[in-house]
């Protein structure tokens, strides 16, 4: 992934390649990004069910958010070139996507969740993970919104 959009970045936008490891760094990340992986972090370092409900919440939907990027990557490519792009970028997404790695990792999580929930407590504890995952997604992507928006 790193290196498909530090491709797509440097071609399209002209941004110098960012590692990983340094985005958290970057002046193009949002505070809500940071906000989202700490929060991440912190719902799955709590008890096994909470990192469970995590991983069944980001893998449900992991599908078509993957869908979804590689539809715009594609519709916003302007200057690099149709071979690279499909062997360099849109790989990495259709990898993911035409495989049914995301499907299968969706199915995977929420047998997890099924074998593991055996009490009220772990039911709690797996909500709660995976509407605070979902909670803290939804701000980040609505706080890229309103960048997007006060950009264009």
């Amino acid at each position: 992934m790193e290196n498909a959009l530090n491709i797509y970045g440097e071609t399209e936008f002209s941004l110098a390649p960012t590692k990983v490891q340094e985005a958290k760094y970057s002046e193009y990340i949002i505070p809500e990004t940071v906000a989202y992986r700490e929060r991440i972090q912190e719902l799955i370092s709590d008890s096994y069910p909470r990192m469970l409900g995590v991983a069944m919440a980001l893998e449900t939907h992991a599908d078509i958010m993957l869908t979804n990027f590689r539809d715009a990557f594609r519709k916003n490519r302007k200057k690099l070139p149709e071979d690279v792009y499909q062997n360099k970028v849109e790989v990495y997404f259709n990898s993911h996507v035409e495989s049914g790695v995301e499907e299968r990792h969706a199915e995977d999580a929420r047998m997890c969740v099924i074998n593991n929930c055996k009490t009220r407590e772990d039911y709690n504890e797996i909500k709660h993970g995976a509407l605070g995952a979902i909670e803290v997604q939804q701000e980040m992507w609505d706080a890229m919104y309103q960048k997007c928006l006060v950009l264009a």
